[in-house]
């Protein structure tokens, strides 16, 4: 065996170590960026979690909640469980701790995750006690949000709690309308508002049928329509009947969903204008595209219920690309509804952020 001279074994290293510093540098000093860059976004997440701590607004503590653990959990189920192991409220000003980055194993999913952030934070309570907690954090398209820690044997405990606690009777049988009517009235009053049922439910079968939006004369064109002047949802029996034989059931309950969308919209006093700048309220496109959210939000909940299964989103898909507006509608058309990719990007929304994403409350 030979033994080569220091000096030379140097000068032959040199270009290849040079080249290790030169591949290896761009990842480190892209990661660091990227770690700080996010940090001052992470505190804002955290900060926006603490404060619907302090107002009680649990809602909202799960709308910023990771949308792979909202599947799993319904959402009058983590209202009513999270009081009972959660930390107690900030009162004051968060002081925040290390942050550190780390690739793990979701436990509750199974799921990989990259650059997931552990925060370290403490405070004061009500009591005047001080709090520590640790809370990790993901960032899901540009936001971070918050991993609750448990795992698939929480989940019985947790589902236990998913009854509705609001003092409230439907008087639709219907399951779709019941399950509908009782969702939106447990939100109302967690929020501490009063929720009133639509009036009606009428299925339209004949042109000409009053409504208080006037006749219902072009049935053949609608597969359903909420009317604000009677609170009345109006539907086209035939409509329904092709769209669960031909798309699913899942579809038309998101058609249901979206016109209950109205309904809350219309008691929480939000209205449509053609001249919004104007008169106040919204323009119909950011109406229809409001109420395709918040079809989101129950429908989340249903899947997160078993109502329905994940596969069953496709069906939703579909049925938007057929309600998607005709090429050439202006943005500003009183008819307008969104296209096919606003309709299930704003359905997505309401997916992944809930009530906040959908911009219910402000």
């Amino acid at each position: 065996m030979h033994l080569l001279a220091p000096g030379r074994l140097t000068r032959m290293l040199l270009p290849l170590l040079f080249l290790l510093s030169v591949a290896m540098a761009p990842s480190q000093t892209a990661a660091a960026a990227y770690q700080a860059n996010a940090s001052s976004n992470i505190n804002r997440s955290i900060a926006e979690m603490a404060r619907a701590e302090r107002e009680g607004d649990l809602n909202l503590v799960y709308d910023l909640m990771l949308p792979d653990a909202r599947a799993l959990i319904p959402r009058a189920a983590f209202v009513n469980w999270w009081p009972t192991v959660a930390p107690s409220a900030p009162a004051d000003v968060l002081r925040m701790g290390d942050v550190t980055f780390s690739d793990i194993t979701y436990e509750l999913t199974g799921t990989d995750y990259g650059n997931v952030a552990t925060v370290s934070y403490s405070y004061h309570d009500t009591a005047g006690n001080a709090v520590d907690r640790t809370v990790r954090l993901a960032e899901i398209d540009g936001v971070w949000r918050w991993m609750p820690d448990i795992t698939q044997a929480d989940l019985p405990d947790i589902l236990s709690h998913a009854g509705y606690t609001v003092e409230f009777t439907s008087a639709y049988t219907t399951e779709l309308y019941r399950g509908l009517d009782t969702f939106w009235a447990q939100v109302f009053s967690d929020w501490g508002l009063e929720y009133r049922s639509p009036k009606d439910m009428i299925g339209v079968r004949v042109a000409g049928t009053p409504s208080g939006c006037g006749p219902m004369d072009d049935i053949d064109a609608i597969f359903a329509h909420y009317c604000t002047r009677d609170e009345t949802i109006y539907f086209n029996p035939e409509a329904r009947d092709m769209i669960i034989d031909r798309v699913g059931n899942a579809a038309w309950e998101m058609v249901m969903a979206h016109e209950w969308a109205h309904h809350i919209q219309n008691i929480s006093g939000m209205y449509v204008t053609k001249s919004p700048e104007l008169f106040g309220g919204s323009y119909t496109i950011e109406h229809e595209l409001q109420a395709d959210c918040l079809a989101g939000v129950f429908m989340q909940d249903a899947i997160a219920r078993n109502v329905f299964e994940q596969r069953d989103r496709r069906e939703m898909d579909q049925m938007l690309e057929l309600g998607g507006d005709a090429a050439g509608t202006t943005w500003d058309d009183i008819t307008a509804h969104g296209s096919s990719d606003q309709r299930r990007e704003s359905l997505l929304t309401g997916y992944d952020d809930g009530l906040r994403g959908c911009h219910l409350r402000t």
